[in-house]
Protein backbone atom coordinates (compact mmCIF):
# COMPACT_ATOMS: atom_id res chain seq x y z
CA UNK A 1 0.00 0.00 0.00
CA UNK A 2 2.78 2.41 0.93
CA UNK A 3 4.60 1.73 -2.34
CA UNK A 4 1.43 2.42 -4.31
CA UNK A 5 1.02 5.77 -2.55
CA UNK A 6 4.66 6.63 -3.22
CA UNK A 7 4.30 5.70 -6.90
CA UNK A 8 1.13 7.79 -7.13
CA UNK A 9 2.96 10.71 -5.53
CA UNK A 10 5.81 10.39 -8.02
CA UNK A 11 3.38 10.24 -10.91
CA UNK A 12 1.62 13.34 -9.61
CA UNK A 13 4.95 15.16 -9.25
CA UNK A 14 5.96 14.18 -12.80
CA UNK A 15 2.61 15.35 -14.16
CA UNK A 16 2.99 18.66 -12.31
CA UNK A 17 6.49 19.13 -13.73
CA UNK A 18 5.28 18.34 -17.23
CA UNK A 19 2.42 20.83 -16.86
CA UNK A 20 4.82 23.51 -15.60
CA UNK A 21 7.14 22.96 -18.56
CA UNK A 22 4.21 23.10 -20.99
CA UNK A 23 3.00 26.39 -19.46
CA UNK A 24 6.52 27.86 -19.58
CA UNK A 25 6.91 26.92 -23.25
CA UNK A 26 3.51 28.39 -24.14
CA UNK A 27 4.34 31.56 -22.17
CA UNK A 28 7.64 31.93 -24.01
CA UNK A 29 5.98 31.46 -27.39
CA UNK A 30 3.28 34.07 -26.71
CA UNK A 31 5.52 36.61 -24.93
CA UNK A 32 8.29 36.50 -27.53
CA UNK A 33 5.83 36.87 -30.38
CA UNK A 34 5.51 40.60 -29.71
CA UNK A 35 9.19 41.31 -29.13
CA UNK A 36 10.81 41.08 -32.50
CA UNK A 37 10.59 43.30 -34.40
CA UNK A 38 8.80 45.40 -31.80
CA UNK A 39 8.09 48.55 -33.79
CA UNK A 40 6.82 46.68 -36.84
CA UNK A 41 4.44 44.42 -34.92
CA UNK A 42 0.79 45.10 -35.76
CA UNK A 43 0.02 44.98 -32.02
CA UNK A 44 1.34 48.53 -31.69
CA UNK A 45 -1.55 49.80 -33.77
CA UNK A 46 -4.13 47.24 -32.72
CA UNK A 47 -3.74 45.29 -29.45
CA UNK A 48 -6.11 42.66 -30.87
CA UNK A 49 -3.26 41.71 -33.22
CA UNK A 50 -1.24 40.46 -30.25
CA UNK A 51 -1.62 36.70 -30.20
CA UNK A 52 -3.14 35.42 -26.96
CA UNK A 53 -2.80 32.02 -25.42
CA UNK A 54 -5.87 29.81 -25.12
CA UNK A 55 -4.62 28.95 -21.61
CA UNK A 56 -5.89 31.14 -18.75
CA UNK A 57 -2.78 30.29 -16.71
CA UNK A 58 -0.55 31.77 -19.41
CA UNK A 59 -2.67 34.93 -19.56
CA UNK A 60 -2.31 35.25 -15.77
CA UNK A 61 1.46 34.82 -16.07
CA UNK A 62 1.60 37.48 -18.79
CA UNK A 63 -0.49 39.91 -16.74
CA UNK A 64 1.80 39.46 -13.73
CA UNK A 65 4.89 39.91 -15.91
CA UNK A 66 3.64 43.01 -17.71
CA UNK A 67 2.38 44.68 -14.50
CA UNK A 68 5.72 44.05 -12.73
CA UNK A 69 7.83 45.17 -15.69
CA UNK A 70 5.69 48.25 -16.35
CA UNK A 71 6.01 49.24 -12.69
CA UNK A 72 9.79 48.83 -12.76
CA UNK A 73 10.03 50.68 -16.07
CA UNK A 74 8.01 53.62 -14.70
CA UNK A 75 10.06 53.70 -11.52
CA UNK A 76 13.54 53.34 -12.98
CA UNK A 77 13.62 54.02 -16.74
CA UNK A 78 10.70 56.11 -18.00
CA UNK A 79 12.64 59.38 -17.76
CA UNK A 80 15.98 58.09 -19.05
CA UNK A 81 15.54 55.20 -21.48
CA UNK A 82 16.13 56.16 -25.13
CA UNK A 83 13.13 54.07 -26.22
CA UNK A 84 10.86 55.07 -23.36
CA UNK A 85 7.93 56.00 -25.60
CA UNK A 86 8.03 52.61 -27.36
CA UNK A 87 8.31 50.74 -24.08
CA UNK A 88 5.42 52.69 -22.55
CA UNK A 89 3.30 51.81 -25.55
CA UNK A 90 4.48 48.20 -25.42
CA UNK A 91 3.15 47.75 -21.87
CA UNK A 92 -0.08 49.61 -22.62
CA UNK A 93 -0.77 47.47 -25.67
CA UNK A 94 -0.05 44.20 -23.89
CA UNK A 95 -2.31 45.04 -20.98
CA UNK A 96 -5.04 46.16 -23.36
CA UNK A 97 -4.65 42.90 -25.33
CA UNK A 98 -4.91 40.98 -22.06
CA UNK A 99 -8.11 42.92 -21.29
CA UNK A 100 -6.77 44.53 -18.11
CA UNK A 101 -8.48 47.93 -17.73
CA UNK A 102 -6.35 50.88 -16.54
CA UNK A 103 -8.09 50.94 -13.15
CA UNK A 104 -7.13 47.29 -12.60
CA UNK A 105 -3.56 48.01 -13.73
CA UNK A 106 -3.36 50.68 -11.02
CA UNK A 107 -4.83 48.31 -8.42
CA UNK A 108 -2.41 45.51 -9.27
CA UNK A 109 0.54 47.89 -9.39
CA UNK A 110 -0.41 49.16 -5.94
CA UNK A 111 -0.53 45.62 -4.60
CA UNK A 112 3.05 44.92 -5.68
CA UNK A 113 4.48 48.32 -4.78
CA UNK A 114 6.30 48.59 -1.50
CA UNK A 115 6.63 52.00 0.08
CA UNK A 116 10.02 53.56 -0.48
CA UNK A 117 12.23 52.99 2.54
CA UNK A 118 13.02 56.01 4.66
CA UNK A 119 16.71 56.43 5.42
CA UNK A 120 17.81 58.71 8.18
CA UNK A 121 16.87 59.69 11.69
CA UNK A 122 13.40 58.68 12.89
CA UNK A 123 10.74 61.24 12.08
CA UNK A 124 9.32 60.90 15.61
CA UNK A 125 10.64 59.48 18.81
Amino acid sequence: MREARERAGLLHAEAARAAAVALALEYRCIANGFLSPMEAHPGYDDPKAIRRSPLAEVDAMLIADKIQNAKDFALHHRESHPRAAWLERYFERWLEALEVPPVRVRELTGLISAPRPYLGAPLRL
